[in-house]
């Protein structure tokens, strides 16, 4: 009869993992967390809209983007309407027209449509990346049709994972 016997790494990685020293590759328990919140000036599609510059994500590595919807989280922007009522996060319907993209300079490191990135369409979790070469102010959402956000009024809230290089 033949017994397999256990490789004396993967016994000490179990007793690792029972005693909390590893963690799962995706986790991101101990990562950094911004929400980024951007508001639209225009509807129609093609159009871009950047992200303000923001030095700490630049010289960070993005571990992990979660595009936040009104159907799937009571976290409000921090942005407010003329009436004082804080303006809701899009719909998953409305995320469904329009992608994320990470870029440096002209060109783009990494393009997600937003609804993919939203936690309930992605078994509750964000969408890993690992990026060092990128900068914000480059990164844009886009829209691609016309007739999905209300000018001067829709938001976009998003939750960026980042560790310091």
């Amino acid at each position: 009869m033949f017994v397999k016997q256990e490789s004396r790494e993967g016994s000490l990685m179990r007793r690792f993992e029972k005693q909390g020293f590893v963690r799962d590759y995706s986790g991101i328990e101990g990562s950094r967390v911004k929400s980024v919140v951007a508001q639209f000036g225009y509807d129609e599609a093609g159009y871009r809209l950047k992200f303000e510059q923001d030095p700490t994500l630049d010289s960070s590595q993005i571990v992990a983007i979660e595009v936040v919807s009104s159907e799937t989280t009571s976290l409000n922007p921090q942005k407010k309407a003329s009436s004082g009522d804080y303006i809701p996060n899009l719909s998953n319907s409305e995320l469904a027209n329009m992608v994320f993209v990470l870029a440096k300079n002209d060109e783009q490191i990494f393009v997600l449509p937003c609804v993919n990135a939203v936690k309930s369409t992605n078994a509750g979790k964000p969408v890993f990346v690992n990026s060092t070469d990128h900068r914000w102010a480059d990164s844009y959402i886009e829209l691609v049709a016309s007739g999905i956000v209300i000018t001067d009024f829709s938001v976009i809230t998003l939750n960026v994972w980042y560790k310091p290089k």
